[in-house]
């Protein structure tokens, strides 16, 4: 079975990216098994995250590789700490428009409680 080039991958994630294949698959997104072994490293467990990573990146694209899983992974951070006055000024400045969704919802949810009632005063 093929691993990643930057590391040995573990038996549980060897099991989650067998899981995303399938997902894939019903999804009708080509994504190889390598990136899906990297996904499956890099969120270190956690499902939710890897999904929501699988689904954001086939709105966009039908056909996910190795250097896409890495790239993204790379670029949204799980343990990224941002206050919730610079996500809303994020969400609200010139070049909001052409964020990505996922990065639009990544900085609503950096403070869940906060960042809606901050937005409803504005």
């Amino acid at each position: 079975m093929p691993t990643s080039a930057c590391s040995t991958i573990s038996d549980s994630s060897l099991l989650m990216a067998k899981k995303f294949m399938e997902v894939a698959k019903a999804e009708r997104l080509q994504v190889n098994e390598i990136a899906l072994e990297e996904l499956a490293e890099r969120v270190n467990g956690d499902m939710r995250m890897a999904l929501n990573q699988l689904q954001y990146m086939g709105l966009s694209m039908s056909v996910i590789n190795y250097d896409d899983i890495k790239q993204r992974l790379l670029t949204n951070a799980k343990d990224e700490d941002i206050s919730p006055f610079t996500a809303v000024d994020k969400l609200f400045n010139f070049n909001a428009g052409k964020m990505r969704m996922d990065e639009r919802i990544t900085l609503s949810m950096s403070d869940p409680d906060l960042v809606p009632l901050l937005i409803q005063v504005i």
